[in-house]
């Protein structure tokens, strides 16, 4: 019966852990609001560089240079070779879907050269967040007045 009851433990103990990691993804899901006030899905930009209130003369070039620098220094020191410029425009280069089952397909353009510089990639994309965000605060304040307008009517 020991081996039964280690047995038992051990299942409660998973079944506790896996109820402890559902909580965890539960407080993680946000709604689709929530995800409009952040601006973007995935994090480009650390909101560091997008305070609150965002003066667009000085917040829009300090954080899309921030970024550029980021960039610059990822690729030097991934090619000690190549030098980053912000804005040539980037040259596509393709990458194959699966060796192995799909040899002749690729991912990407076909060495297509870009249609924005990586500068002009980044400014649309931090303009796109805030956007995104001004898009949440007044969709904030339209349900804002339209429940204390029924609150008004009650």
């Amino acid at each position: 019966t020991s081996a039964a009851g280690t047995a038992t433990e051990a299942t409660e103990k998973q079944n506790e852990d896996s109820t402890e990691k559902e909580d965890e993804t539960k407080e993680k899901v946000t709604n689709a609001t929530e995800k409009m006030q952040n601006g973007e899905s995935s994090q480009t930009f650390p909101s560091s560089l997008i305070p609150n209130p965002f003066l667009f003369n000085s917040h829009f070039p300090r954080a899309v240079q921030h970024r550029l620098d980021e960039q610059s220094n990822k690729i030097s020191n991934i090619n000690n070779d190549d030098e980053f410029d912000p804005d040539a425009y980037p040259v596509d280069i393709p990458r194959p879907v699966n060796k192995t089952l799909l040899p002749d397909l690729y991912f990407g353009y076909g060495g297509a050269l870009g249609t924005h510089t990586h500068r002009e990639m980044l400014q649309n994309r931090l303009l796109a967040i805030l956007l995104n965000r001004l898009g949440a605060n007044d969709l904030e304040m339209t349900f804002c007045a339209s429940s204390s307008e029924k609150n008004e009517k009650k």
